[in-house]
């Protein structure tokens, strides 16, 4: 079965991901709860979720764990506020909260170096911390899907940042994050988003990243100037995006690879801001080509 098509006789239909074989396990980081699955072994291989309502490991990357597991150590976490892990905000940093927790969360499964695969806010997050003169996290490689780069504040992004939890505002966002229809059509699929987006503190630590205090100026709001030092990262990048990307602007991309010193970038054609969902088997075959 191709997971690049629909399954089924409907075109509202998601493809089945396949089964994956991951083990969930759990870990206590300076108080916060961590869960993450794991399978494969040899080098390790480090997914990150995006940072929209209701995104956890599994269901980010549940159509491309198998493929990266039958080479390699695959480890899925979600990240804290995500998932089945602790529900907390950082904000005074959470970006930086964010990192010095994978941080431990490596220290804690004796991981000195792998590489990091992030897509949307993960993938800035990798992007950032790999041209910082103080990186964080042990990264040999990095993979950036939807990721860094100039995010407008437009309207579909104000649909992930205004997200109500209900049950259609969750169609709503999956409606601006695919480009084919079925990802917001079939109702199972909306379900399980929508179930993941409103667990017990769950809409609270998503919505917490938008929260600003009054006469307040974020340092980095949407639509603010990218000044990130892509000539600094000197680890070896692969840049994938999305065609019909409506969270990104056209061309987007085309600062990043004039400026990243050892970049190999690929556009996936026909598919939105989620490339790795809605053409699993392309990305997959990408994935495997560069981290081999």
């Amino acid at each position: 079965m191709s997971l690049d098509r629909t399954q089924g006789d409907t075109e509202t239909s998601v493809p089945l991901p396949p089964a994956h074989g991951a083990v969930r396990k759990s870990v206590w980081i300076g108080g916060v709860q961590t869960s993450y699955l794991e399978v494969g072994a040899g080098w390790p291989v480090i997914l990150l979720h995006g940072g929209e309502p209701g995104a956890s490991g599994e269901l980010s990357w549940e159509y491309n764990i198998p493929a990266l597991a039958s080479r390699y150590r695959v480890i899925v976490p979600d990240l804290p506020g995500y998932g089945y892990s602790s529900k907390l905000h950082d904000f005074e940093n959470n970006f930086g909260f964010l990192l010095r927790h994978l941080k431990a969360f490596c220290d804690e499964l004796n991981i000195d170096a792998a590489s990091f695969v992030g897509t949307s806010m993960t993938a800035s997050l990798l992007v950032k911390d790999a041209a910082s003169t103080e990186r964080v996290l042990p990264m040999q490689s990095v993979v950036l899907i939807a990721g860094g780069g100039f995010a407008p504040d437009n309207e579909a992004r104000q649909t992930l940042t205004k997200y109500d939890g209900s049950y259609e505002g969750m169609r709503a966002i999956l409606r601006v994050m695919f480009h084919c229809d079925r990802w917001w059509l079939d109702d199972k699929y909306v379900s399980r988003r929508h179930s993941s987006s409103i667990q017990s503190g769950a809409w609270e630590a998503v919505a917490a990243m938008n929260f600003d205090r009054p006469g307040s100026v974020r340092a980095r709001p949407y639509g603010s100037k990218d000044e990130t030092p892509y000539e600094n990262v000197n680890l070896p990048v692969l840049l994938l995006s999305g065609d019909r990307d409506k969270l990104k602007n056209p061309g987007y991309t085309t600062p990043m690879v004039s400026r990243l010193p050892n970049v190999v970038f690929c556009e996936i054609s026909d598919v939105g801001h989620c490339p790795h969902i809605e053409a699993a088997e392309r990305v997959n075959e990408k994935l495997l080509d560069f981290l081999g």
